[in-house]
């Protein structure tokens, strides 16, 4: 029944198509807009427009010559077709915008965007923010304020020792590099093979990281954005290595910051280790004592986790959330430490949910110096 309704669809989509030209005062145009760097289609009749947005999958844009097509959102914004790329175009390049009836092209034109400067990328921040790290740190991430270029980080960004020395294969070898969806930031992963005792790379090569020593992590100048823009100039984090962190966190151990009724003051936490800041702030919720979600927006370097809510707190009971798959900057969680030793007549159990019970005071200001108390697990 319900492939019999497909095909019913599919025949009055292209019904519709077939007689799009007669319905159309004048042929369809499309324009660039290079402020917001979306697309218009003009001069589609109202049934046209519905039709387009129905069926989004039926409209292609591609780099001129290229096969594979970009992400694309279609909206109808009265009297035409908006098309917004995931990405960005890229400025002075030719593409080919088309629309499909059925297996066949029903509309195509070319797209050219106007040549103009990139912007500058620049390294907006990296995580964890502290220059303290344990000898098995798996990771590093690091933003940048445009979407950057895939395929040139074993070139452009390197570890060097405190004698000036590169260190030979720190991180990762990664056929494809751990960019998130915008391509703005990256995650540097440490070889876990080296970081985990008594393997084979580790026994090999040793770890990357020495405690006890100190490092410098080179991003160079020359690193390029998806418009072929170099950061113009290198940029430098000295590392102080201290021991390695090979047990389970206890979120007993962080340090909740005060907070008072009625205000929207941002929920602090101090953790007592380096977090994983980038999983951090997804792992970690709000939820009141009717097991509603607090809405709100969260923020974390690696140190520190800060909550700011959408609505004012109110006076009462809520829980810290923690999901079992946290890690720390070393891979360790709750349940287990990464470096453990494997044993395989041990099952591994799954990992409790772990939440946190606070309590927001009635009245901030009678001269408490907190107005929130922790009341452990």
């Amino acid at each position: 029944m319900s492939s019999s309704g497909g095909a019913v669809r599919r025949l009055i989509f292209v019904a519709l198509l077939s007689i799009w030209g007669q319905a159309a005062h004048a042929e369809p145009f499309v324009t660039f807009d290079a402020q917001d760097a979306s697309l218009s289609i003009h001069h589609l009749t109202a049934q046209q427009r519905r039709d387009i947005v129905a069926h989004p999958d039926a409209v292609t844009l591609r780099l001129a010559g290229a096969t594979g097509g970009m992400l694309l959102t279609v909206i109808e914004e009265t009297p035409t077709i908006r098309i917004t790329p995931r990405f960005r175009l890229l400025s002075g390049r030719e593409y080919e915008l088309s629309i499909k009836r059925d297996h066949d092209i029903w509309f195509t034109a070319p797209v050219k965007t106007p040549r103009q400067r990139a912007p500058t990328p620049t390294v907006h921040s990296l995580h964890p923010t502290t220059i303290r790290v344990p000898a098995n740190a798996l990771k590093w991430y690091l933003r940048f304020s445009e979407p950057m270029s895939r395929g040139q980080l074993r070139q452009r960004v390197a570890l060097f020792d405190e004698a000036g020395q590169q260190v030979e294969h720190p991180f990762l070898n990664l056929k494809r590099e751990l960019w998130d969806a915008d391509q703005t930031q990256l995650t540097l992963l440490f070889d876990p093979g080296r970081v985990k005792r008594e393997v084979g790379p580790n026994r090999h090569a040793g770890a990357p990281l020495v405690a006890g020593k100190r490092y410098t992590l080179l991003i160079s100048g020359e690193l390029q954005s998806a418009e072929g823009q170099p950061l113009g100039q290198d940029h430098r984090l000295t590392l102080e290595v201290g021991p390695a962190e090979r047990t389970t966190f206890n979120p007993d151990r962080w340090v909740i910051g005060p907070l008072q009724s009625g205000s929207q003051r941002p929920l602090t936490i101090a953790f007592d280790r380096v977090m994983d800041a980038s999983a951090a702030r997804h792992a970690i919720r709000i939820q009141d004592n009717c097991g509603q979600a607090v809405i709100g927006t969260t923020h974390s370097d690696g140190t520190r986790w800060h909550f700011t809510p959408v609505d004012s707190w109110r006076a009462g009971h809520y829980s810290i959330l923690i999901d079992p798959a946290l890690e720390d900057i070393a891979g360790n969680t709750m349940a287990a430490p990464f470096d453990r030793r494997f044993d395989p007549a041990r099952r591994r159990a799954p990992a409790p949910a772990y939440a946190r019970p606070f309590s927001i005071g009635e009245n901030a200001s009678n001269g408490a110096r907190r107005s929130i108390s922790s009341e452990g697990h």
